[in-house]
């Protein structure tokens, strides 16, 4: 744990950039991924059976198709049901 508090209070504030929007969103995102590639990856399968092209594709872009898909619906949650989004995010 010290090793790790170390590790952090040695970081220069200035490197690690601004706050991005999708940010505010990362234990949503975190808790919601799964779900989204299971369905793309289910999806995919039954599209395109057997492609080995299309496995590549998605394995290479799961990570921004997953985040982008999540962060949406973080967006709409948070603004059309905050009720929802604050019960999903933890209260956060």
């Amino acid at each position: 744990l010290l090793a790790v508090i170390g590790v952090w209070m040695m970081v220069n504030e200035r490197w690690l950039g601004e706050v991005r929007p999708f940010m505010t969103c990362t234990f949503f995102i975190y808790a919601t991924h799964f779900v989204v590639v299971r369905f793309l990856n289910k999806a995919a399968a039954l599209l395109f059976p057997g492609s080995q092209l299309v496995s590549m594709f998605m394995y290479v872009c799961m990570p921004l198709l997953a985040v982008t898909l999540c962060y949406q619906a973080a967006r709409v949650l948070r603004r059309y049901r905050p009720d929802i989004w604050k019960t999903l995010n933890g209260g956060r």
